[in-house]
């Protein structure tokens, strides 16, 4: 992130905070229950229709600024806009409401990375800015095309819980996938290998991102904060509640699994050193054994003038059963004294 080129910018300068510089488009949906138009370019907003302008990339900051103004949108909050690291959060403003969400989910290789959403919602229309590509932008669009789904046939205010609803959906989808993988290295925490501490290390990331995301929603971004905003209509409230449960089940899950990871970890630790005792139990007897074994090499190879032994036609017999006769004694006693 560059934060650094906003350093002692005054407060509403409207600077792009992330990295990715793709290409700014604009696509223009306009639906209504009996019609859905796709634009490429920003057309007139209509009355008759619901209005949903998706801006995907931020590098043409003076487009969408100049997007932002022509709605009367608070230059505070298109300099939120552009900061795509901060926290979830909802603002109630006098005409229109402004969230901002980062989120995890699965990219197409199965891993895990985040992304960026922010939404302007006014009476009849709504702007969705995401940082690479919306990635629910043709769902919906679909949606919008099938008949039998309600969404058509409702407000703008269900277009934003539709989003919402679709994020929560991919954290909880993060969240299974970083749980089967915690299950896997539990079955072989026995024989868990450096490979798998770095992986027992990111999940456990993962899931203070997650338990941190989830928390933070909950107490700046609720579902159930919408219904005191005029531009959220009561029919709404069977699904934030079902929306805000999901919230709720997905942070205690993830605070019982960052519990477990820490189980694990402490398993994992107790299991290395277990293997470190165990190669160092080997080296002492191996050392205990030799300790007299070089004495003895020692006295041997003395340069005494009188030395009996020495002398005696059996002298290397002597000293090879001796050799042999003392580890045969230490083994024994170890094993007495169940020191292996």
């Amino acid at each position: 992130m560059n934060f650094h080129i906003k350093k002692g910018k005054p407060p509403g300068t409207i600077m792009y905070t992330g990295k990715q510089q793709n290409p700014t488009t604009i696509t223009h949906i306009q639906y209504s229950e009996q019609k859905v138009m796709i634009h490429e370019t920003l057309k007139p907003f209509s009355d008759e229709y619901i209005d949903w302008v998706s801006v995907e990339g931020l590098a043409d900051t003076e487009r969408i600024k100049r997007l932002c103004l022509d709605l009367e949108v608070d230059n505070l909050i298109i300099e939120d806009i552009f900061n795509t690291n901060q926290r979830n959060k909802f603002e109630i403003l006098p005409n229109y409401f402004f969230s901002s969400i980062r989120f995890y989910y699965l990219d197409s290789d199965n891993k895990v990375d985040t992304d960026y959403i922010s939404i302007l919602l006014f009476k009849n229309k709504m702007i969705t800015f995401s940082e690479i590509s919306n990635r629910f932008k043709n769902d919906i669009i679909n949606r919008l095309n099938d008949k039998n789904l309600q969404i058509s046939k409702l407000h703008e205010d269900y277009l934003f819980y539709v989003i919402y609803d679709m994020i929560v959906d991919e954290e909880i989808n993060v969240y299974h996938y970083l749980s089967l993988s915690l299950e896997q290295l539990e079955s072989n925490i026995h024989s868990l290998d450096k490979k798998d501490q770095v992986d027992l290390y990111t999940i456990r990331k993962h899931l203070v991102f997650l338990k941190n995301q989830t928390i933070n929603s909950l107490e700046n971004a609720s579902p159930k904060a919408l219904l005191k905003n005029t531009l959220f209509n009561a029919y709404l409230k069977k699904y934030l509640d079902d929306l805000e449960d999901h919230l709720i089940n997905l942070k205690e899950k993830t605070i019982t699994a960052l519990e477990e990871v820490n189980n694990l970890y402490d398993v994992y630790s107790n299991n290395v050193s277990n293997k470190s005792n165990e190669i160092m139990k080997t080296l002492t007897i191996f050392s205990a054994i030799f300790i007299p074994l070089s004495f003895l090499a020692g006295i041997f190879g003395m340069n005494f003038i009188n030395f009996p032994i020495l002398q005696n036609h059996y002298g290397l017999l002597i000293f090879a059963f001796i050799s042999i006769l003392i580890p045969i004694v230490m083994l024994t006693y170890f094993k007495i004294k169940k020191w292996f």
